[in-house]
């Protein structure tokens, strides 16, 4: 009973910090596979040398299996709080504005799903999200997700004003976004 209690924490533990680094991954400049690499590289040994108590978390385990188990418990803890508090720990006494420009207007087709009976789910109604791709001045590209309203009222070539902080780990953050239009008649 206990190492089914200990599984539902860690799991639960895992998909909060996973949850925090997937949203503010989106506020942050960034390519995604230098925080990756960077929490993967101490996550694999650490995973190796607490395989132990997590094969005691995982009944009839073997030791590859706890140690993948840890490193990934490891490696999402990491993620989560390098993101969190390169995020909160941003010195906001010296924002920055970054003037970058629209480039591509992005449509994500998603459907829902809607429950038929008490063990059968089916694809449900459509609903599509929206963001755009904006280049930085430095070359750097960026997507940002956008409400409909601002999706239809922005277009190729259009600015954004992003305000960016450093954050505690010296990674740009986005605090604000603010959308130029051109006025077209």
């Amino acid at each position: 009973m206990k190492s089914i209690l200990k599984l539902i924490v860690a799991g639960l533990i895992a998909v909060a910090a996973a949850g925090l680094a997937f949203a503010l991954q989106n506020e942050t400049i960034i390519e995604w596979w230098i925080p990756v690499t960077a929490c993967a590289l101490p996550a694999i040994p650490a995973g190796y040398m607490l395989r132990r108590p997590f094969c005691d978390i995982i009944v009839n385990s073997n030791r590859w299996l706890g140690g993948a188990a840890a490193a990934f418990f490891i490696f999402t803890l990491l993620i989560g709080a390098f993101y969190t508090i390169n995020y909160y720990g941003a010195d906001e006494n010296n924002p920055r504005q970054l003037n970058a420009k629209v480039t591509e207007k992005i449509t994500s087709e998603h459907y829902r799903t809607r429950r038929v009976s008490r063990n059968r789910t089916v694809r449900g109604e459509k609903y599509n999200t929206y963001s755009v791709n904006v280049t930085m001045p430095d070359g750097r590209n960026k997507i940002l997700p956008v409400s409909i309203g601002q999706y239809s009222r922005l277009h190729a070539g259009d600015n954004v004003t992003l305000t960016t902080c450093d954050g505690l780990f010296g990674v740009p953050v986005i605090k604000e976004k603010s959308f130029k239009l051109k006025h077209r008649r």
